[in-house]
């Protein structure tokens, strides 16, 4: 027989006592089902929402979360190379953001029951700027920079050090550009800003 799950959101004043965040904002919903190790390595803004089953680790690195941000269902995050999340974005379900990754050229042993010394990962910081929108199921190498108002549709894969322009709407895999994103949200977040005063 399958039961309703129903976790719920701990909510801001809760968090201290379940995690040690370096920095917490107002207004942040985790849900109880959420993973998160190495929460002493993460830093969190105000206006966040993290969604039933993600799983965010962060024992080495570090993690940045901005303002109005919201990672969905089920998103995986690894910050050992260290990730900066800007103001306003949006994680779809099934997201994955890998800020390391196995070395595949075949030159060192792989996965980590070897030893770092003996596997030697891709490391390298992840940058996403402000209102940034990425698809479900989507994949995020080591190295990617997004630069502003970047939306990347479902299923794609942002490779190693790949940087998307500013205000375009990417797609696919590798991901490639698709058009041009409109700046008329600029303009909503004002508002939008000002009604939270």
């Amino acid at each position: 027989m399958t039961t309703n799950l129903q976790f719920g959101y701990y909510k801001t004043s809760e968090l201290n006592s379940v995690y040690k965040f370096k920095n917490i904002g107002k207004n942040v919903h985790i849900s109880k089902s959420a993973n998160i190790v190495g929460s002493e390595n993460i830093s969190l803004g105000n206006n966040i929402r993290i969604d039933n089953f993600t799983n965010i680790i962060c024992k080495n690195g570090y993690i940045n979360i901005g303002d109005y941000c919201h990672i969905a269902s089920g998103c995986f995050i690894l910050g050992t190379g260290g990730i900066d999340i800007s103001d306003y974005c949006g994680f779809a379900m099934g997201v994955q953001i890998l800020s390391s990754s196995d070395n595949y050229d075949g030159s060192t042993l792989t996965n980590p029951t070897v030893g770092i010394e003996n596997s030697k990962p891709n490391t390298r910081k992840i940058t996403f700027s402000n209102h940034n929108i990425i698809g479900a199921n989507s994949i995020i190498l080591p190295g990617a920079e997004l630069g502003e108002g970047v939306s990347v549709g479902a299923l794609s894969l942002i490779k190693t050090s790949q940087k998307l322009l500013d205000w375009h709407v990417y797609f696919g895999i590798p991901v490639r550009v698709i058009s041009k994103r409109k700046k008329d949200l600029l303009v909503a977040a004002k508002k939008f800003k000002k009604s939270q005063k």
